[in-house]
Formats: C-alpha cells, structure tokens, sequence
C-alpha cells in the first residue's frame, strides 16, 4: 500500500516493503523504492507493451531498477 501524499519509503506499508526492510539488515544491501512515473503498477496495452513498473523493467529504465 501506498500512503497518498507522501513522499519516501516510509510511504510505502504491507508485506513487501517489510520483507525488503528485513531482507536488507540480513543481506546488507541497500534498496529504494518510488510508484512509477506513470502511476500504473502493469497493463498489457493493446500493442503489447506495458504501462507502470513493468513497462519500466522491460524498457529502458531497466538499468537503473537493477543497480
């Protein structure tokens, strides 16, 4: 879940956040997490692309997801 308004990764709450948080102390690594530049989480559109965080992933903001 997203808090609307907020601005960080404190607004981010529910299972993933905390399991990246815990993950991260164990692992040491370090992470952020932003809503997509779309506001969409992934829709396949008629063309065969995707909207949101799964449109990103595939295209070119590949890289910097995986950094």
């Amino acid at each position: 879940m997203v808090v609307d308004g907020c601005q960080g990764p404190e607004c981010f709450r529910g299972m993933f956040p905390d399991v990246f948080h815990e993950i991260q102390g164990i692992m040491n690594f370090t992470y952020t997490m932003h809503m997509p530049g779309d506001g969409e989480w992934g829709a396949k559109r008629e063309d065969g692309s995707w909207t949101g965080i799964i449109g990103e992933m595939n295209g070119e903001k590949k890289a910097k997801h995986m950094n």
